[in-house]
């Protein structure tokens, strides 16, 4: 019992030397305990204190380039160095299937002066409006060029001859990282340019709510949707089906008539809707649509859902 006593004793005195760390051992963070969308420490640069400043200002972090690491990571048996790179895939889902067949490149903003102009710009017209909607991180560029693999060769993707699309894309949202293009000074000439994303932005936001958040908007024109959800033909409701009609649709509850056949079709309508409660107040809203009081409920209705859900901040 007593040979027991002394070796437990023994080990009591040794535990605190067993668990410090010695003066050599490598204190470093590793690449898990290292926040690569933060500038590090040791980086006092302009860019560096800029990004420090706007996530303290804003709430979250801002880049300039799209690379968070590239370390040498020693050599392969060939004597060719190795390194340890990581980006920020835009392109990366937590759910569904990898976008193997897209990818994205950057023009990057490299000087100071114009990073600092265009971060103010970034946070006055579109980040301090997020809210909620505020992703982990933005990536400011001046250009960004979206690509599709076509038979193992990457191509601008300019779409297809009846789906045309722009390869220099204006933004692209991706799952911890927004990045967001200037076109060269077409952020700063174009007073709507950070407007449009901001809508998009929200548009997807929204169109991505589950059904019941929904259920009171869509609830005032629901009768005029079939069982499967489609739009009923004017011609069915005792309208014209080639004739434009804004006051017979905004009777109804519709913000404006989309022309032939159906007064809405798809999501059209919700983002409409969306889209005036991005732009109007809601007394810009009761006086542009007087008389038309089905149309003012609904906007008000939309407006606070912005509100509630994302914390958008409005007129």
């Amino acid at each position: 019992m007593k040979k027991y006593l002394f070796y437990a004793a023994m080990m009591l005195c040794t535990m605190p030397a067993i668990t410090a760390c010695s003066d050599d051992e490598d204190t470093t963070p590793s690449e898990y305990e290292q926040n690569l969308f933060s500038p590090a420490e040791s980086d006092q640069s302009p860019s560096a204190q800029l990004r420090r400043q706007f996530k303290q200002e804003v709430g979250c972090y801002l880049l300039f380039n799209d690379t968070l690491k590239h370390e040498q990571n020693g050599t392969d048996a060939y004597g060719n160095l190795l390194w340890n790179t990581q980006l920020v895939d835009l392109t990366y889902q937590f759910i569904g299937m990898p976008m193997n067949d897209t990818k994205y490149t950057f023009e990057y903003l490299t000087d100071f002066a114009k990073q600092k102009e265009a971060t103010e710009l970034l946070k006055n017209k579109l980040a301090k409006r997020l809210g909620k909607a505020l992703p982990y991180s933005i990536l400011l560029v001046d250009n960004i060029k979206q690509w599709t693999n076509s038979s193992g060769r990457w191509e601008l993707d300019k779409g297809s001859s009846w789906s045309p699309k722009d390869p220099f894309p204006k933004y692209v949202l991706g799952t911890r990282c927004y990045a967001f293009a200037l076109h060269g000074n077409e952020a700063f000439d174009d007073e709507g340019y950070f407007d449009d994303i901001l809508m998009s932005i929200v548009i997807n936001k929204v169109n991505n709510l589950p059904e019941s958040k929904l259920a009171k908007f869509l609830s005032y024109v629901a009768d005029y949707y079939d069982e499967y959800g489609n739009p009923r033909q004017k011609s069915s409701l005792g309208y014209d089906d080639y004739v434009t009609d804004d006051d017979a649709a905004r009777t109804l509850g519709y913000w404006q008539d989309r022309g032939y056949y159906y007064f809405d079709y798809g999501t059209e309508d919700r983002d409409h809707y969306i889209e005036a409660a991005l732009t109007y107040s809601v007394a810009e809203v009761e006086e542009m649509m007087a008389g038309y009081p089905i149309v003012i409920e609904r906007f008000k209705i939309m407006r606070q859902l912005i509100i509630d859900e994302f914390g958008i901040n409005l007129k």
